[in-house]
């Protein structure tokens, strides 16, 4: 449903943080290898050895896991609330979308047409400014009329519209 879903707003802090976590595990492994040959004598067994090695990768796993559960690393993204929200209409065919959000924003409406199925994105006027008051005017909305969700940042905001 969300057709920006597979474009880069987000991607560069993504691709950032898994490196930075692949790096850690590079380095885990270097710990465990210079643990290996200064200690040649006390690790050869294997049980120490692969204790060590599974202790020393588990931290940037379970860092990772629980920062991208927490969404610690995003905290900008986390508040999605469209804040007082006035539907206004244009026309016989076309509605404006009035609204908004408690930071600077990249704001658009996906509009599902019930007369043709069509699915279309509609941008925020004001999107290239990343301001907190956004307008959207979705036009040619059909007889039957359809219905506009909000997405902020690429994320579903739950606030849903049926507008006919």
């Amino acid at each position: 449903m969300n057709p920006l879903e597979s474009s880069n707003i987000l991607g560069p802090s993504i691709f950032l943080v898994n490196a930075g976590f692949i790096f850690l595990s590079i380095i885990a492994l270097a710990v465990i290898g210079g643990l290996v040959w200064h200690y040649k004598g006390v690790l050869k067994d294997a049980k120490v050895l692969l204790g060590i090695m599974i202790l020393l990768m588990s931290i940037p796993i379970s860092l990772s896991f629980v920062l991208r559960k927490t969404n610690f690393l995003q905290q900008a993204y986390v508040q999605i609330n469209v804040e007082d929200l006035i539907v206004k209409k244009v026309s016989s065919s076309s509605y404006t979308l009035i609204f908004r959000t408690s930071f600077p924003a990249i704001v658009y409406a996906v509009f599902e047409n019930f007369d043709t199925g069509e699915v279309r994105t509609v941008l925020s006027a004001s999107m290239a400014e990343k301001k907190i008051y956004h307008e959207i005017t979705i036009e040619n909305i059909g007889i039957k009329g359809g219905k506009a969700t909000l997405f902020v940042n690429s994320k579903q905001t739950g606030k849903s519209l049926i507008l006919n």
